[in-house]
């Protein structure tokens, strides 16, 4: 399982899935580490009720908190040394007693830790190796990092995204979209829709999107534009009556490669 949260750090969002997620993980008995940015303090994470839960499983041995000056020197900065410090502290976890490792990191500590963004998007890329040998990783990014990284790390990215007013699940073979999509945040949805295609997947199930602005519903025409025109489509699944007068008016029902498939009974 590989998460990525993209968030404002004005809104507090990265906090609370920080903490959703390390409160899963602790339940699912996993080791959970959790890497720290320059500068910030575990305390805004393992709070609130959770305070209880991180202090008990610190104790425990079962949450531990390691710093990006630590990382740095453990990985050498490169992104196989990276690779190796978790697959060694999964195979560490798994010898202690715990179901697994959970990592909850995030850009600042990957650009810490590897000083470029190269180094940062191979190690993402590698993430995905690691988790199909079972680890799972939460990876969170600020709206306000580089736009380019945050863009590749998202198309290169096969789990689920969490952005601000939108989250993009993996389900089977389809991906599902739930929530708002609008100008601020539709050049993140283009991306994680170029990387699903890229990955094979065809169908995108919008029945739990609430609201798509017309910059929305251009991300949609951006992604398919990827695919060859007649050969392939992607498959737009169980809109609501309202996106579908919207996807009308903007046009992405005349797209040569996009199927608008309305809900049974439509």
């Amino acid at each position: 399982m590989h998460s990525i949260v993209v968030y404002d750090v004005r809104t507090g969002r990265r906090e609370q899935a920080m903490e959703r997620w390390i409160s899963r993980a602790l339940g699912r008995r996993e080791k959970v580490l959790y890497e720290l940015a320059p500068g910030e303090d575990p305390s805004r994470v393992l709070r609130s009720s959770r305070v209880r839960v991180g202090a008990d499983a610190i104790a425990a041995g079962q949450l531990e908190v390691i710093d990006a000056d630590r990382l740095r020197a453990a990985s050498g900065g490169a992104a196989d040394g990276l690779a190796k410090v978790h697959r060694t502290r999964l195979h560490r976890a798994r010898g202690e007693g715990w179901a697994g490792l959970a990592v909850a990191s995030g850009g600042a500590v990957l650009s810490a830790v590897s000083g470029d963004e190269a180094t940062g998007l191979v190690h993402e890329r590698g993430i995905t190796r690691i988790v199909e040998e079972g680890m799972s990783a939460l990876c969170c990014y600020s709206t306000g990092e580089a736009p380019n990284l945050v863009d590749a790390m998202l198309a290169a990215h096969h789990g689920d995204v969490e952005d601000e007013l939108w989250v993009a699940e993996g389900v089977g073979d389809r991906l599902r979209l739930r929530g708002e999509i609008d100008a601020t945040n539709a050049d993140r949805v283009v991306a994680v829709l170029r990387g699903a295609l890229a990955a094979g997947i065809r169908v995108v199930d919008l029945a739990e999107l609430r609201f798509c602005a017309a910059a929305g519903v251009r991300s949609f025409a951006a992604a398919a534009d990827t695919l060859e025109d007649g050969a392939d489509a992607l498959l737009l699944m169980n809109p609501s009556p309202g996106l579908r007068m919207i996807f009308a008016l903007v046009g992405l029902a005349d797209h040569p490669c996009v199927r608008i498939v309305p809900p049974p009974g439509r």
